[in-house]
């Protein structure tokens, strides 16, 4: 998991956590935040015009912190945010710019201390010319090469995938007054889409094949519990029957899953143990007639 760190002041403050699922095919960032709030304000944001369409304040005990995943479809879910759920491009196919959460936070310092030592894998964003004021953190997915133009920021990238950039801005929003020492989580008001372009299990296929570079069956080598993963290298009509030969003939295989698009299993010696370690396999037939 990345993590990003705030340098302000001399001191070094927690933004937020990120980390790409290669299993799940999905991006996530924690905005990093101890503690609960009885009261938080949430509201939406129209990107093109800069303004603020819908916000409310709620009186309901949460923690202070949030989450928001970008899945292999396109679905962006904004976890002790919104109920909301909202679609842009699959993750695999990211062809323009697209902001999906602003964090506005009401001045650096008001970000929990990062009391450890940073590390050479931390990403340090310097906070220079913002003293004690409100800070704007646009969260951006875009092309993996994407540059930003006279932007002030960091991006990380993703070969072949997409990149996810946070740029700063001192944009000023329409909020209530009585809210300025608030922090606050923007989502847009709507999407790219009105609704996933792909589904879940072939999003996941498409996002495999473009992180291996091949259109082919992808195969993962046995997890520590001894599991195999196969990526088809296109999505069956219905989920097939298999057979798989190894070198070894006394192995037999154990289905713990089989879908549309992939399969899950582990090998069995002929005392009916799981090797785990990664054995040779000879051909793989997957068989989906009705």
């Amino acid at each position: 998991m990345g993590r990003i760190l705030i340098r302000f002041n001399r001191h070094i403050y927690r933004l937020l956590n990120f980390e790409l699922s290669h299993s799940e095919g999905s991006f996530y960032i924690f905005f990093v935040r101890e503690g609960k709030t009885d009261k938080h304000w949430q509201g939406e944001i129209n990107w093109r015009e800069g303004e603020v369409i819908a916000g409310n304040e709620i009186n309901k005990e949460k923690l202070k912190g949030a989450r928001v995943s970008y899945h292999a479809s396109g679905c962006i879910r904004y976890h002790n945010i919104s109920d909301k759920d909202i679609y842009g491009e699959p993750i695999f196919n990211i062809t323009q710019p697209f902001g999906f959460i602003r964090y506005s936070i009401p001045s650096a310092e008001k970000l929990d201390i990062y009391s450890k030592p940073a590390t050479e894998d931390d990403i340090i964003l310097e906070i220079l010319d913002k003293p004690f004021c409100r800070i704007n953190f646009d969260c951006v997915i875009a092309p993996w090469d994407f540059v930003f133009p006279d932007s002030s920021g960091i991006s990380v990238r993703y070969e072949r995938l997409f990149s996810f950039s946070i740029i700063l801005n001192d944009e000023s929003l329409s909020t209530p007054s009585e809210l300025n020492d608030y922090f606050h989580y923007f989502s847009p008001s709507t999407g790219l889409y009105d609704r996933p372009t792909f589904d879940r299990e072939t999003a996941l296929l498409y996002f495999h094949q473009k992180v291996q570079g091949t259109r082919n069956l992808v195969i993962y080598s046995p997890n520590n519990e001894g599991v195999y993963t196969v990526i088809f290298s296109v999505p069956m009509r219905v989920p097939p029957k298999v057979r798989i030969a190894f070198e070894e003939t006394s192995l037999q295989i154990e289905l713990l899953k089989v879908s549309n698009t992939n399969i899950r299993f582990k090998v069995k010696d002929k005392y009916g143990q799981t090797v785990k370690k990664e054995v040779k396999i000879t051909g793989i037939e997957l068989d989906a007639e009705l």
